[in-house]
């Protein structure tokens, strides 16, 4: 299971170095969301970390690993109803360029064998075949984009 303070401070350290990124917060639940994005002004592009849930998988009692669902989210936060059909869909681009920008770093951080960063070694576990990313509308009161990826972490004593 990957720990979730050092989830966090990967995330924070992702939010610094993709730029366009103007918040980030890590969160577990909807609710969470609304009470953040309610104090965000509009026009603010936002990082949201998932606290990541997991399923072990074991071929013995003494030799297993977990899988962690991760969800991340970046979106802008807007008035829908201001917006041009064409404005929306150059939100959408906007933020798709940042999404892939979080994208290319969390590949390029999976293949560094040379520990450029505290977080290389945990992102060593990222399975790139099932990163999938679906567009995001009206995430209360957002638009952007959500990525879902899964880690392999060794044990269950990560820490």
């Amino acid at each position: 299971m990957v720990p979730i303070n050092t989830y966090r401070s990967f995330w924070q350290f992702m939010a610094g170095e993709v730029p366009g990124i103007n918040h980030f917060f890590m969160v577990h639940e909807e609710s969470d969301l609304a009470s953040v994005i309610r104090d965000i002004d509009a026009g603010s592009v936002i990082l949201f970390a998932v606290i990541p849930s997991s399923d072990i998988e074991a071929t013995s009692g003494d030799d297993f690993e977990e899988i962690d669902s991760c969800f991340v989210f970046v979106v802008k936060k807007n008035d829908r109803g201001s917006l041009t059909h064409d404005e929306f869909i150059t939100e959408l681009h906007n933020t798709q360029l940042v999404m892939a920008d979080v994208k290319n770093k969390l590949i390029e951080l999976s293949a560094d064998r040379e520990h450029t960063t505290p977080f290389s070694h945990m992102l060593h576990g990222l399975f790139i075949n099932g990163m999938h990313t679906d567009p995001e509308y009206n995430l209360l009161g957002c638009d952007g984009w959500g990525l879902s990826f899964k880690l392999k972490t060794k044990g269950t004593n990560n820490y």
